[in-house]
């Protein structure tokens, strides 16, 4: 039992945590267990918002979240030992502070930073319906291998996933674009990840604030994911789940996502 206790522990872990001046965690930045000296540095940012499965960049970095207000901060350093958190050393309190105006008068940078939350949620939810859409995918894969195997004739499962397949497509179009257009170079620009890409990319870098036509961009972006996101949220709380349970009522393997079955 001992032998198993210990395999089961996990490793003691580090974390620089940063609070503003309100007490609300803003991130927490990961610190090395190791012996020796160490030095940590937060980059003033605030965690990114989309999905954890988003790769690095075409650089090799992970992604980024966008910058904190100037304003007081405190960071504490704590220890994570089997399931219990303890202090090390802080809260240490400092200030960021805006290095410098810029020749423009930009605008008020609560309202700046407003505009950046704002753009960070957007990208997280389509962030999100892109891997979950993803996933759907591979379910409805998965369910049409399975009802191959079904001892039933063809006829309304069968259609039914087709309907389903092709209303993902639909969804994988309006979230990235048309694939057959993409594929020789053709697609369209008026997309969800266009309009975001122009408001992230006009505002992630400066502290100026947004321009009417970044605003306008993040409006568009966000009118066109509510509908989308409803649609494949419909497909994942009531749609599969459906399927998942006419497949095994009618007699198809297991695959990924269903259920475990009761025996005899």
């Amino acid at each position: 039992e001992a032998l198993e206790a210990e395999r089961r522990e996990a490793a003691p872990a580090l974390e620089l945590v940063i609070r503003d001046a309100d007490g609300t965690v803003i991130r927490r930045v990961p610190a090395p267990a190791e012996k020796g000296f160490h030095r940590v540095a937060w980059d003033l940012r605030h965690p990114y918002q989309g999905s954890i499965e988003t790769p690095d960049n075409w650089q090799g970095l992970p992604p980024k979240g966008f910058l904190v207000a100037p304003g007081e901060y405190s960071a504490e350093l704590v220890l994570e030992e089997n399931g219990e958190t303890r202090a090390l050393a802080g809260p240490v309190s400092f200030a960021v502070e805006r290095l410098y105006e810029g020749a423009l008068a930009g605008a008020p940078m609560a309202e700046v930073h407003a505009f950046w939350q704002a753009v960070a949620a957007v990208e997280g939810q389509l962030s999100a319906a892109r891997y979950a859409l993803d996933d759907a995918v591979e379910t409805v894969e998965a369910m049409q291998t399975a009802l191959a195997k079904t001892p039933a004739a063809p006829g309304e499962l069968d259609a039914r996933l087709h309907d389903l397949r092709q209303r993902l497509y639909e969804l994988d179009q309006g979230l990235n674009g048309h694939r057959s257009k993409q594929a020789i170079g053709a697609d369209e620009v008026h997309r969800v990840g266009n309009w975001l890409s122009h408001a992230k990319m006009g505002v992630s870098s400066s502290s100026y604030g947004p321009t009417p036509a970044h605003r306008q961009s993040l409006a568009y972006a966000r009118e066109a994911l509510a509908p989308l996101r409803e649609q494949l949220n419909g497909i994942l709380e009531t749609e599969l789940p459906a399927l998942r349970a006419a497949l095994l009522e009618a007699g198809a393997p297991w695959s990924t996502g269903q259920v475990v079955p009761a025996g005899e």
